[in-house]
């Protein structure tokens, strides 16, 4: 008898794209395993993204939920702790209005999981339906909001109630690299997306001929305008951001963040990404062994352990946040370091942490 297709509900920060790249990083792989798999989604992240990161004939359903707040932005590089405390107590009162419509849709599809990328209401739901739960991570919210309540006391009680809420997991995976070794979960190599778009389809898609290069200038899921003051010299220079469509300035490229291509196909053929220093971002330069020049968030505490692994495991440069901000990097862009030297594929995270799930199933 053929078992019934694998029934996965997906909770997924929308606190920039990091947590829903991870995520459509696990679904390719599930869909690879068990092409009838079916897959909900509860997240804010722009609908856009699924099927732009997803196969075509992955059959998932989309749920426009609030399941986290993570902390509130005032752009890519700043937040605000008071708009994020008021946020985040308000949601972990899992109110009856908001849960409702959630609760209803599980009961219905009846998933045989919940996995969960940041959101503590994945858990929440998943232990009082009694539907086993994973949380994949590199980080949690109470370890993030832990390193504020030295001078924000106030956060100390949402630290206790969000443990409290991870530890009801069933399996923990967690990401390489992460931020704090838990005891009982398992780890797993850093998690990209599967890249698909060969080096002469991008060019193509970008108006480029197979002779040019380029460089990715990034700021993750939250997008901001730049300042380009020089001439970028032999390479063009791609932004992603939020334009309507692809146009060009000179050697400067602009794309919409919905663009037809994968981020990580444009990674995979680029000579260099400069930008914020993100989870994502990180881990698909070091999946497509690409170099990369970062900036990182001053006050976010998982940047220490994102730079140190950049220090090791990338070619890799820092660069300041005015150099960023004003556009001097591009004085340095000739002298960025470019990848001649092919390594052997790295192993996905991805594929890894589907094997354990697998195996959680059947367990």
């Amino acid at each position: 008898m053929t078992p019934p297709p694998l029934r996965v509900a997906c909770f997924v920060s929308s606190h920039g794209f990091g947590h829903a790249s991870r995520i459509a990083a696990i679904i390719t792989q599930i869909y690879r395993k068990d092409n009838r798999a079916e897959v909900i989604i509860f997240s804010q992240v722009p609908s856009w993204f699924w099927p732009a990161n997803l196969p075509r004939n992955c059959r998932i359903k989309v749920v426009n939920e609030k399941t986290d707040v993570g902390l509130v932005q005032k752009d890519p590089f700043h937040h605000s702790l008071e708009d994020s405390y008021v946020q985040v107590e308000e949601f972990l009162s899992f109110s009856d209005s908001r849960i409702k419509r959630s609760t209803t849709l599980l009961r219905s599809l009846g998933p045989h999981l919940i996995l969960s990328d940041i959101s503590p209401l994945g858990i929440e739901l998943g232990n009082r339906l009694q539907i086993p739960t994973i949380l994949l991570e590199n980080f949690t919210w109470d370890w993030i909001y832990k390193s504020y309540i030295e001078n924000y006391p106030r956060f100390e009680h949402l630290v206790e109630i969000l443990k409290r809420i991870y530890n009801k997991a069933d399996l923990r995976i967690q990401c390489r690299p992460f931020c704090e070794e838990i005891k009982n979960s398992t780890s797993v190599n850093p998690i990209f997306r599967f890249p698909e778009a060969d080096r002469n389809t991008v060019l193509s898609r970008l108006g480029l001929s197979s002779s040019d290069k380029y460089v990715i200038l990034t700021t993750g899921g939250i997008p901001m305008k730049h300042k380009i003051l020089e001439n970028t010299h032999e390479f063009h220079v791609i932004i992603p951001g939020d334009y309507n469509s692809i146009y060009r300035q000179d050697k400067v490229i602009y794309i919409p963040m919905n663009f037809d291509l994968a981020f990580i196909d444009l990674v995979r053929s680029s000579s260099h990404v400069i930008g914020k220093g993100g989870y994502s971002t990180v881990s698909e330069c070091w999946g497509m062994n690409i170099p990369f020049t970062g900036v990182f968030r001053e006050h976010f505490p998982e940047s220490k352990v994102l730079r140190e692994f950049c220090q090791k495991a990338l070619t890799f440069n820092e660069m300041s946040y005015p150099a960023f901000i004003d556009g001097s990097w591009v004085e340095l862009i000739n002298n960025l370091p470019v990848t001649t030297i092919k390594h052997s594929p790295r192993i996905n995270g991805a594929t890894q942490a589907v094997e354990e799930i697998v195996n959680f199933i059947n367990e």
